[in-house]
């Protein structure tokens, strides 16, 4: 694909990290203190996957046993007695109206405050496609979910499968910027932009392909691509 001089552009912005060690901090850095809430505080199960704070505060841990609610002060625990669909956490957002959107091994989950609401995402393309391995909010309300190996859009209660632009990719990453969904397959050679219900692409730097695991942003719109 001929790239326009927006993707030049943003090609030089564009920051590539590659996490090849520990990471090192300064000799008489600031130091900040940090403290261990797990099983003894109440947390469901010790293995955290995924977090996030809501409009309230309150922080939201997702793991391999169910999901808890930190108040600050005690958990509040819930599992496939509350009506989550499975008790394994994938990953957690936040949607348009501040409700908790729950990636699990058995679809997707949206709390409300009082229930869950459940969507499952198999289909004859992607009969895997019930975990839900990452999820990014656009500013139009959009939930963008990456369920097995395809993309999936959640809005007003409704879910959609996004066609790729080749029917050979495998998604494997997933981040919305704005209105504009960038994604990866595992291994590639570029990084696909959907805008406007058009798929584009830019190379990613040598040397390529690249394993991708993981795309996320900053404040600037940046992309960070985790390899």
């Amino acid at each position: 694909m001929q790239l326009c001089s927006f993707f030049r552009s943003f090609l030089k912005g564009l920051l590539m990290t590659f996490l090849v060690g520990c990471m090192s901090i300064r000799a008489g850095a600031q130091r900040y203190p940090f403290f261990n809430i797990g099983v003894e505080q109440g947390l469901v199960q010790s293995q955290a996957s995924s977090l996030v704070q809501d409009r309230y505060g309150q922080l939201w841990v997702g793991t391999l046993g169910g999901l808890a609610c930190y108040d600050g002060h005690s958990f509040k625990n819930f599992s496939i007695r509350d009506g989550l669909p499975a008790n394994a956490i994938k990953a957690l957002s936040l949607d348009a109206h501040g409700n908790i959107c729950i990636g699990t091994a058995k679809g997707l989950s949206v709390y409300d405050g009082h229930s869950f609401k459940n969507f499952r995402f198999s289909s004859d393309e992607n009969p895997r496609g019930n975990t839900v391995w990452q999820l990014s909010l656009a500013t139009n309300g959009t939930l963008w979910c990456l369920a097995g190996q395809s993309i999936y859009s959640v809005r007003d209660g409704k879910t959609n499968r996004l066609p790729p632009p080749h029917e050979d990719l495998r998604w494997a990453a997933l981040r919305a910027v704005g209105n504009e969904l960038w994604a990866s397959p595992y291994v590639s050679r570029f990084l696909y932009r959907y805008h406007d219900n058009v798929w584009d692409s830019i190379p990613l730097p040598e040397p390529a392909p690249h394993a991708v695991l993981r795309i996320t942003s900053n404040r600037n719109s940046q992309l960070t691509i985790l390899t």
